[in-house]
């Protein structure tokens, strides 16, 4: 989910899921499904709400900020929100809404197939929990950034 560094994840060819190609070069099994992606990896661009790769073109500026309360026992560098998130038409459409509860269901309708020992209630209260320190780091109004054409 968020805190990608890049606003241009990686995903998995065989599972979809996204991969830290940094760590995972073309060649070596995805770390989820270990099929291997060689270097044919796709560059798709991800909801940091709901991992939507569908219309996910709202950029929200925020500043770096934990993404788990208690990081004393790890290493706070890899569970750190870097920089701006995205968001897909219907997630944008529900943070300005206010409507954080309903971002939060949709969230937890895309994550929970993936998180198969997780239950729906801890991972609601996960995400609630992330979203609001998310909402907390906001710095600024949502945009679309215009493409290299300037559309």
């Amino acid at each position: 989910m968020p805190g990608v560094e890049s606003n241009t994840p990686h995903r998995c060819l065989h599972c979809g899921t996204v991969i830290d190609i940094g760590r995972i070069p073309g060649g070596y099994p995805c770390p989820n499904c270990g099929q291997v992606n060689w270097t044919q990896i796709r560059v798709v661009t991800v909801c940091d709400f709901c991992s939507s790769t569908a219309n996910a073109r709202w950029t929200y500026p925020a500043r770096d900020f934990p993404m788990s309360v208690d990081t004393t026992a790890l290493d706070t560098t890899a569970y750190m929100s870097r920089g701006d998130w995205l968001a897909c038409d219907d997630c944008h459409a529900l943070i300005q809404a206010g409507d954080l509860a309903c971002l939060a269901t949709r969230c937890v309708d895309y994550e929970l197939p993936r998180t198969r020992s997780r239950q729906r209630g801890e991972l609601f209260r996960e995400i609630r929990d992330l979203h609001d320190r998310f909402m907390a780091n906001r710095t600024g109004d949502p945009y679309v950034k215009e493409d290299d054409n300037g559309t």
